[in-house]
């Protein structure tokens, strides 16, 4: 048996667990940066890592006073750039198991 440890929760919880308004939440996933599950917004599920995305969103667009286009590219660049520095990680780690041999 495989225990799904993913949570996903609905438009409103979302909107208390982030403190966006609902339009907030709403614009930021009509410019692609957060896609929930489900058609329309009443039926929306969003699982924790979007709610992640969308703090950091809300907060590029107000502190640095970004378009959602601008900031859906430096959320994009963010995420690269995580996922560039697990991946080096990983083969730093490999590399010092093969100098250690």
């Amino acid at each position: 048996m495989q225990i799904d440890y993913s949570i996903s929760i609905d438009l409103t919880s979302t909107c208390e667990a982030t403190g966006l308004e609902t339009t907030e939440l709403i614009e930021i996933v009509s410019h692609g940066i957060i896609e929930p599950e489900g058609s329309c917004p009443e039926e929306w599920v969003f699982d924790i890592d979007m709610l992640a995305t969308a703090k950091r969103a809300i907060r590029l667009q107000r502190d640095l006073h970004l378009d959602w286009a601008a900031v859906g590219l430096a959320i994009d660049l963010i995420q690269e750039r995580d996922k560039l520095a697990d991946e080096n990680a990983i083969l730093r780690a490999q590399l010092q198991r093969l100098m250690q041999e």
